[in-house]
């Protein structure tokens, strides 16, 4: 399975409790995540994105926050087109390490490398 592990061990750790001897395979899954030098990249590509310009965003709302866009706000353009704050968009993308997407479409955000 793409986790590392097999569908069988998989299946073992959601009927039961997971106890200290399970340290082996908690370590194979941990190979799997996202480090956070990974995290780094995702916000540097979001910051690298165009900007929406104000006229574009003006009496909309994020949708992650579902606050109301405002003058100041410094908004990145996703390549689906979707909009979003900033720091709604990056912890969006923090909290799912491995899996940048948009939050709406479920989209790329992020070139594949």
């Amino acid at each position: 399975m793409e986790c590392g592990l097999t569908q069988r061990q998989v299946s073992d750790l959601f009927c039961r409790e997971i106890t200290p001897e399970d340290y082996e395979l908690l370590c194979l899954l941990d190979e799997k995540i996202v480090k956070p030098s990974d995290a780094a990249s995702s916000a540097e590509a979001i910051a690298s994105m165009r900007k929406v310009p104000q006229e574009d965003f003006m009496g909309e709302s994020c949708m992650v926050c579902l606050t109301p866009f405002e003058v100041a706000d410094d908004l990145p353009c996703l390549p689906c087109c979707h909009r979003f704050h900033n720091a709604c968009i990056s912890r969006w993308l923090a909290e799912r390490p491995g899996h940048p997407t948009c939050p709406l479409c479920c989209k790329d955000v992020l070139p594949k490398c």
